[in-house]
């Protein structure tokens, strides 16, 4: 028995401390226990109000929260009203039953009397029930059974949808604390975007073991982010099966390489996307689930042949497109982030980027056939440029790959401080790339109002390019390398031309609003001369009128003196006719025009009475590794 014990030791300790003894050279495919890749989708074309979009979305039930970086505050749906309305009628039944312990329930009624009529309804009509042998309700006769206060029980309700609301709300609030670091505040302060959590979506992936967990399903989170020069930004997260291999993530990498089984949507994604296709709603695929979930219907789609995130990315797109009515422009991008949060094998830094830097090589450039690449694509690859020693993380236009050495599960805030280094190029990205499409769009000579159009948005884009809103150095960095990779620079050179060219046709534009308004103002002073002179005609008319008759004088004055026979109503209509050109003209170009006056912004989104949750992001070092959520 002892030496069968010592012989398990002896095991064990070689299973332990088998990678340090292996061949450094023997071949095997790297093997991964924790995968999660957020794909982020951009797309986009023309400036937008991002509180209007936000409030069409909320509206449609498409949105569940919305927060602004200025205030952090998290704001719901408005359907969450109905929510409000069971609160306030719980915190007054609550009210109720310490009225009824201390003996005023007669004040409470009338404090609240429609209440307090339900109320004696309800209970005139389960007496009635009972006096004529009528079944009561069990859930009327299990509160009446109860010998739990009424008081407690409304408190336990109102704690119940306060926790089930801060759930909703807590990814906005990581997200709002981590952008408080990585901004500068000069920044959020202008509120700049909104975000958003739309509805979840439940899917299965294909191509893996039916008994896989996450294989068989998961559900996901679907956030958007609005920017003001009409950039979204739609995020997915997909965890990968535990045990995936290089060769199974490098295809999964890729949005329109994850295959889905199946997909599972809420009512009002599929009947908004449904009305932008055109699509009949009797010949929608796949069935209803028998339960409602989240205050509406789920459907379940199967998927018999091929289908990818990109369909549903697409299918979420059409949703937002058709309820906010913004232009989605021709074109849309995917960055994911892939972030490897736990080895299958070698899980030291230096053992496993020695043994498979080929599969990393393939996963950062995303290329199935990784052992074949030459030279100079292994030279494109990029660095590491973490600066923590716990982490490596590789950037790239096209990818971001994250390997945490620490061998530790994640969480959504450990992966966030990549994602908005990610968020923050593809918004200056895409920026320069919608307004250099609406150039192209608009043509070598493009009208003096589109030009104006196109100035002020290449100003503002080339603005936010040039001053990086980015607090940290190394950040902006990172960023900068990124744009540089991505040919950004060499756009907005080619931008800057464009800018001088608009520049011209709006000074062009208003040289002839000069011109014009110098010839009515020449327009407007001979008029005044013949004003100014008309009372010296009227006088030479009565002069010719007290003229003889008789004689040479009285034959040369007698075709004016049919003339002065109208004389006073020709100068009575030269006067009126003048005046009114006078008129007209002062109207046009004399009086200042009315400047529109800027409306207060009424934020999108319903406030909860129970307020907003802040996350405090503590310390590592402090040995607080979780994050502290407060009310």
């Amino acid at each position: 028995m002892r030496l069968g014990r010592v012989a398990d030791v002896l095991r064990g300790t070689c299973d332990r401390f088998r990678p340090g003894l292996e061949d450094p050279g023997r071949a095997h495919v790297a093997t991964y226990d924790e995968v999660v890749v957020y794909f982020t989708f951009v797309f986009g074309s023309a400036p937008v109000s991002p509180h209007a979009v936000a409030e069409r979305l909320l509206a449609a039930e498409l949105a569940e929260t919305v927060t602004s970086p200025v205030d952090g505050e998290v704001r719901m749906a408005p359907r969450y009203g109905d929510l409000v309305r069971v609160i306030r009628d719980a915190q007054r039944l609550a009210e109720a039953g310490r009225a009824v312990a201390g003996g005023q329930l007669g004040r409470w009624a009338r404090k609240h009397p429609l209440l307090a009529a339900k109320l004696a309804t309800s209970v005139l009509r389960r007496k009635v029930r009972r006096a004529d042998g009528r079944p009561i309700d069990r859930g009327d006769e299990e509160e009446v059974d109860n010998d739990e206060d009424v008081e407690t029980k409304m408190l336990r309700v109102v704690d119940e949808v306060n926790a089930s609301v801060a759930r909703r709300q807590t990814l906005n609030a990581i997200q709002h604390a981590r952008e408080q670091d990585m901004y500068q505040a000069a920044y959020l302060e202008s509120e700049p975007y909104l975000r958003l959590t739309l509805r979840k979506v439940n899917f299965g992936l294909s191509g893996f073991s039916d008994q896989d967990e996450l294989a068989g399903g998961q559900r996901g989170d679907v956030l958007l982010l609005v920017h003001r020069s009409g950039v979204l930004q739609l995020t997915v997260a997909v965890r990968m099966p535990q045990g995936l291999n290089t060769d199974q993530l490098i295809p999964r990498t890729v949005a329109s390489g994850v295959s889905l089984s199946w997909i599972e949507v809420a009512e009002p994604v599929m009947e908004t996307a449904s009305r932008r296709g055109r699509y009949d709603p009797r010949r929608w695929p796949g069935t209803w689930l028998s339960e409602t979930q989240e205050g509406t219907r789920w459907r379940r789609i199967v998927h018999a042949g091929p289908a990818s995130l990109v369909d549903l990315f697409r299918l979420y797109q059409d949703a937002i497109v058709e309820a906010s009515g913004i232009d989605p422009g021709g074109e849309w991008f995917c960055h994911p982030v892939v972030c490897v949060d736990r080895l299958g094998c070698c899980g030291r830094e230096a053992l496993w980027t020695s043994r498979h830097r080929h599969e990393l090589n393939g996963i950062l450039t995303r290329h199935e056939g990784y052992r074949g690449l030459r030279e100079p694509a292994r030279l494109k690859v990029p660095a590491d440029s973490s600066i923590r020693n716990r982490d490596s993380v590789w950037h790239a236009h096209a990818s971001t790959t994250l390997i945490a050495w620490e061998q530790e599960r994640k969480r959504f805030d450990d992966h966030l401080w990549a994602l908005l280094l990610v968020e923050n190029f593809l918004l200056q990205y895409w920026q320069l790339r919608a307004v250099n499409a609406s150039l192209e769009a608009a043509g070598t000579a493009p009208t003096a109002a589109v030009a104006r159009d196109l100035q002020r948005r290449l100003i503002f884009g080339l603005q936010e390019f040039n001053r990086s809103a980015l607090a940290y150095g190394d950040a902006q960095d990172t960023v900068s390398v990124l744009l540089q990779s991505s040919g950004a620079e060499r756009m907005r050179a080619l931008l800057g031309e464009r800018l001088d060219q608009l520049g011209s046709i709006v000074a062009a534009e208003q040289a002839e609003r000069s011109a014009a308004r110098s010839t009515a103002a020449a327009v407007a002073a001979f008029a005044a001369a013949v004003v100014f002179g008309l009372p010296a005609i009227d006088q030479t008319l009565n002069l010719v009128k007290a003229m003889p008759h008789n004689g040479v004088t009285g034959w040369l004055a007698s075709p004016l003196r049919a003339i002065t026979e109208v004389g006073a109503a020709a100068s009575l209509v030269a006067y009126l006719s003048v005046l009114a050109v006078l008129l007209v003209a002062l109207v046009l170009y004399g009086l200042p025009k009315r400047r529109s006056r800027l409306r207060r912004i009424r934020p999108a989104g319903l406030e909860w009475p129970g307020g907003t949750i802040r996350v405090v992001r503590r310390d590592r070092q402090d040995n607080e590794n979780a994050d502290e959520v407060r009310s």
